[in-house]
């Protein structure tokens, strides 16, 4: 439980209502099994055409408020709310939302996305035992759970495979906003949030869809860099 000065996620929100440009911290998670596999902080700046992401293990220790732990400890004592703000009192930033999701919730992101192609320049060799699993290097399509599999894998291996979690984080924004199709970018979003644990809303899409858009341009999307010393975010 968090102590009684520390104010509520919602409190903390700073983006302004109808604003043309979206500027802010976005964090990002990923659980498996109640333990966090991703952990990233999105910097995002329409204006600017500009995404940058630092990324935190799971295992960094934070204490604030006589909270200590590391960000694993915070997430399963305090949940979301005291994540947050272990990761921002940790880096210093205000979080303006968060978009989190176990096992369960990214398979079934993944299985309303559909199959995925990716450009492997190795071999992905997971595992010894009944759920191993193999993917040879060159042009993939992975289905849904082989995805899910092949994602947590590069996340599990965060230092080694850096850029292709940064890739495959590109590929999943592209395949849900990057479409001709009017109004599907709409209808992905609705779902996405309705998916995944977050404190964005539909309200969210109206009132910056020309920022959204912009931000999930490839050309952009390409360009996302990893930011990995925490005071560029400050």
């Amino acid at each position: 439980t968090l102590p009684e000065d520390v104010t509520t996620t919602e409190a903390s929100i700073s983006i302004p209502v109808n604003s043309e440009e979206l500027k802010g911290n976005f964090l990002l998670a990923l659980t498996y099994n109640r333990k966090i596999e991703l952990l990233g902080i999105l910097r995002v700046d329409s204006a600017e055409k500009s995404m940058k992401i630092s990324f935190l293990s799971g295992d960094t220790y934070c204490s604030f408020n006589n909270l200590k732990g590391t960000m694993n400890d915070h997430y399963k004592n305090g949940g979301i709310t005291e994540l947050m703000w272990a990761v921002g009192e940790y880096a210093n930033i205000s979080i303006e939302r968060y978009l989190m999701a176990d096992e369960g919730q990214f398979v079934a992101l993944l299985e309303h996305i559909g199959d995925l192609t990716v450009d492997l320049e190795h071999d992905v060799i997971c595992g010894q035992d009944a759920a191993s699993f193999v993917i040879e290097e060159g042009h993939q399509t992975l289905i849904p759970n082989m995805m899910a599999k092949y994602f947590y894998y590069i996340c599990d291996n965060q230092n080694k495979y850096l850029d292709e979690i940064i890739d495959v984080l590109a590929l999943f924004a592209k395949s849900l906003f990057c479409n001709e199709i009017p109004d599907k970018a709409q209808s992905n979003f609705d779902y996405m949030i309705g998916c995944i644990e977050t404190d964005i809303s539909a309200l969210d899409f109206n009132n910056y869809k020309t920022s959204i858009m912009t931000l999930a341009d490839p050309a952009v999307l390409d360009n996302m860099t990893v930011e990995e010393d925490m005071s560029a975010l400050r």
